[in-house]
């Protein structure tokens, strides 16, 4: 098990396990498992690195190889570095900071290092060490805390902070 995600429903809550080799959705109602498609999420794709629900109550679901999935209940979309401006198709973890504002961690394949991106649900800013204060750092773990600062938990050099207020001269 690599990640899990609690969706609230009204006939009670679904459980979504992310594992090495896909995804799957539990109905705490009905106590049924099942394993969740498209066939891309499988384990010949990297495996699901993170799993999230949003404010609008979509799933969002991080691969290490395959991209970034969203399902809506009904329909798939993905996005990868064919089919967007992701930076990279290995993706390590997921937040929304504001309200339909997602920030993305991502890493490479066989090589040290990652890149950090914010999508608005049309546009992504890409960080990079060279242009931001952001590390450069495969990015693991994000959170928000109370503050609006976002927290970037890093697999070789610790945390990087991103402080919105602050303005840069």
């Amino acid at each position: 098990m690599l990640s899990i995600a609690v969706a609230p429903g009204s006939s009670g809550e679904r459980i979504y396990f992310g594992t090495g080799d896909g995804l799957y959705l539990l109905d705490v109602a009905s106590d049924e498992l099942e394993r969740v498609h498209p066939e891309q999420l499988n384990h010949k794709n990297g495996g699901i690195a993170n799993l999230m629900i949003d404010s609008k109550g979509l799933l969002w679901v991080t691969t290490w190889g395959f991209g970034l999935h969203v399902w809506d209940g009904t329909t798939w979309m993905q996005y990868t570095t064919a089919s967007s401006n992701l930076p990279t198709n290995r993706v390590d973890d997921i937040t929304e900071g504001d309200p339909g504002v997602y920030w993305v961690g991502t890493s490479f394949q066989n090589q040290p290092g990652g890149l950090l991106a914010r999508f608005d649900g049309k546009e992504w800013k890409i960080f990079t060490s060279k242009y931001t204060d952001y590390s450069g750092r495969a990015t693991v773990a994000i959170a928000r805390d109370a503050l609006s600062r976002l927290w970037f938990g890093t697999q070789t050099l610790g945390v990087d902070i991103y402080d919105p207020m602050k303005k840069k001269n």
